[in-house]
Formats: C-alpha cells, structure tokens, sequence
C-alpha cells in the first residue's frame, strides 16, 4: 500500500518546479511598490519542552514555503521589486557547520541557493544585518509583519524601528495564494485520496471493542503509507457522547455496537492539506431509525451545497444555506421545543450547529483571511 512521492525532472519540491516558484515571486512583485523591500523569514523549529531536541517533521511557514521551496528553517528571503515583475530575490542561509550537521543534517548554504533555488543574490546570516540595512535605507516602503519571524531579520538588521511602519507582507501572499495553479490542484487532490482511503480503513478498524485512538492510528498509518508526512491537525475520533464534542481529544472510549462514531481528520502531503468529517454506525445493525434521521438530515445539507458550490458563489453563502436546510429538518425532526423554522434559524439552530459548514484548504489548514 506504500507509495513513494517521486520527483520529476525540474521539480524544486515534490510536483512543483522551481519554474512556478518563480511565477509566484514574479506576481507577489506586481504587487509591490517599484524599489519597496519585501522581507519574510522561515519559521523558527519547535522543540519538545525543556529540550533542544526538535520536533520531527519540520513544518514550514506557508508564505516562505509558497514563495521560496525551502523547506528548512534558519532561512530569510528578501525580496526587491525593480519595475513590472523585474526584481532581485535574495536568501540569507545559516553558515556551515560540521557539528550542527552532526545532530541535525547538512542544511541548504549559499551555493545551493543559487544553483537550485535560483536566488540572485545568497549571503550566509552573519552579513544579513548590513544587506538588510543597505536595502531598507534606500526602500520606498518596507513590507514585513511582525509575527516573530520577519521581525527576527529587522531586529538583527538594527532596522525594527528605523525604517517606518511596516507594511502588512502576509496579506498580499494569501490573496496569490487563493488562486491555485494546475500543480497546486492535483497536490490536493491527491492528498484528498490519501485521506479517503485513510478513511476506509479507520471504517474496517470500527469493531465493537476496539478504542477509539486505535480508529485514530490506523487512518495515520494508511495516509502515511499513502505519501502524507505528518496529519493536518489533530485528529477527532468520537463515539457515543465523545462525537458531540466538536474538539474531542482522549479518545479513549471502548466502542459499543450502536454506537455512531464521528471521525474529522485530514493530512498533509506534498505541502498541502485535506480535512473530511464524516460518521457511521459501530457494528454490524446499521443506524436506528433516530440516528438515521439526523444522518439523513445532514446528508440533504451536505449534498445541497455541493451543488450550490460554483463559482461566484461566496463560502458564507454556503454557510447560509446549510443553515436553512438544517433549521428545517430540526423543525421536522421535533427538535427544538417546538421552534418555528424562523426561530431555529435567527439562532436557535446553533445549539446543534455551532460551527461553520466549512473552510478553505490549501499549505494551511483552516481560513487565510486577506
């Protein structure tokens, strides 16, 4: 069941080019002031607590990762639009260092960033502070946000105060990133494979008897085997009381026959996420007819909007319209203490409804507001 993600020729990371990396720079220039400075800096590693041991599988910051392919921390970008899509890309790498490839692998250095992330200008971290000075002295404006990563580079650049009000970097990245390319596309829709299938066999592993954590790991390990590096968030697998509670997290209920288990979870793969929800019947009798009727319910709301889904047509106003499905079909069920459907929908709806239909997906899991 093991499958391999493969690099084809060209490709910077799994399926994407060091091309389209490229384009994506370009656009994010457009976008830019002629002669602005544009500075964003790779995540910083998590550690086990009280530790300097990092956690395995380094996660990316998405905008870095969008914007650049690198995949390792320690990374700043700066990025310098001259005229049109024209500009200059630098990257600041760490300096080599035989004991820290000792514990923790060779990292990406100056020539590497030249000759396969294709930066115009690479200098290790110990010049960025003058670089960075000299191109914000000389900057129009200066886009940053500081969020701990971009302003690590100002800081040390002695340049957090004196170069202005920063201007917002993140939301000109998500508004490219809304719009996915053709790579961007298939990336989902394989990790969404991945994800059913991990999906399938959490089904077969929903036996009367067997914990719910253990429905948990095989869905992990069949997305894992499948390609994903790590889960998309952490997981909920609730039976009985435990699939009423939007966030369930112990997961440690012996199922009963009868029960209905609700299962949320996604992966990551190749960079991007998927997230399903869905919920079956424990055992071999099926739903009860009153199980069946708020699964039915669901149902109708769930193929609704799928339907509605076109474009032009906006995330809330899908949101809107679960909500009119739902609110009748409670009203029919007799829930709701005798609620008229206009009741359940000015509010009345949100004691069994709490959350939204849905979010976007993408390098990140959950919305990416503009």
């Amino acid at each position: 069941m093991s499958k391999l993600i493969r690099f084809d020729a060209g490709e910077l990371t799994a399926g994407f080019t060091a091309d389209e990396y490229r384009r994506r720079r370009c656009a994010l220039a457009r976008r830019l002031p002629v002669n602005s400075v544009a500075i964003i800096a790779a995540a910083l590693p998590a550690h086990l607590p009280n530790t300097i041991i990092p956690y395995p599988g380094y996660r990316q910051d998405a905008d870095f990762a969008y914007l650049t392919g690198m995949l390792q921390p320690g990374v700043v970008m700066m990025l310098q639009p001259q005229s049109g899509e024209d500009h200059r890309y630098t990257l600041f790498v760490p300096p080599r260092s035989k004991r820290d490839e000792v514990w923790n692998g060779a990292k990406v250095g100056t020539e590497a960033a030249l000759r396969f992330f294709e930066a115009d200008e690479t200098h290790e971290l110990l010049s960025m502070p003058g670089v960075i000075a000299r191109a914000v002295r000389n900057a129009t404006a200066v886009y940053a946000d500081d969020d701990g990563h971009a302003a690590v580079a100002l800081s040390a650049a002695g340049q957090m105060h004196s170069c202005g009000p920063l201007q917002a970097l993140r939301p000109l990245v998500h508004a490219l990133r809304w719009t996915k390319s053709p790579a961007e596309m298939q990336a989902l829709r394989e990790c969404a494979a991945a994800d059913i299938e991990g999906f399938h066999s959490a089904i077969r592993a929903s036996v009367p008897g067997a914990l719910e954590y253990q429905v948990c790991h095989q869905h992990e390990h069949t997305v894992k085997m499948l390609g994903a590096c790590r889960l998309a968030y952490p997981s909920v697998v609730g039976s009985g009381p435990g699939a009423l509670i939007v966030h369930y997290a112990a997961m440690d209920r012996a199922m009963q026959s009868g029960d209905v288990l609700l299962m949320d979870a996604g992966c990551e793969r190749r960079g991007y996420v998927s997230d399903i929800t869905r919920t079956w019947p424990v055992g071999e009798g099926g739903f009860t007819n009153a199980q069946a009727d708020v699964y039915e319910a669901v149902l109708e709301a769930h193929t609704t909007c799928l339907k509605a889904a076109r474009p032009g047509v906006s995330l809330q106003d899908l949101h809107r319209l679960s909500v009119d499905v739902l609110s009748e079909c409670l009203v029919n069920l007799g829930v709701g203490g005798g609620m008229s459907k206009t009741e359940m929908m000015r509010g009345g709806y949100q004691r069994y409804y709490p959350h939204s239909v849905g979010h976007w997906l993408g390098e990140n899991h959950g919305p990416l507001p503009l």
